[in-house]
């Protein structure tokens, strides 16, 4: 049987808001990214059962463009 995996608005030091709970890690971790592109921000994966993140991914962050000179703006 699979374990149950909650996602989180935030990071471990500074939760936000729990999501949701997802069965299975890899369903966890797609859900994650999902919400993450809808919504930017901090998000995690938390597994209950060993106390740990599993995953996480921050899409809050303004992305940096390099011009062609090989600086960025």
């Amino acid at each position: 049987m699979d374990s149950c995996y909650d996602i989180l608005r935030g990071t471990w030091d500074e939760i936000d808001t729990w999501l949701e709970t997802v069965v299975g890690v890899n369903e966890a971790k797609m859900r994650m990214k999902q919400i993450a592109r809808e919504k930017p921000g901090k998000y995690f994966v938390f597994c209950v059962v060993d106390q740990s993140i599993i995953a996480s991914v921050d899409t809050g962050a303004k992305s940096r463009s390099v011009k062609s000179d090989g600086t960025s703006s």
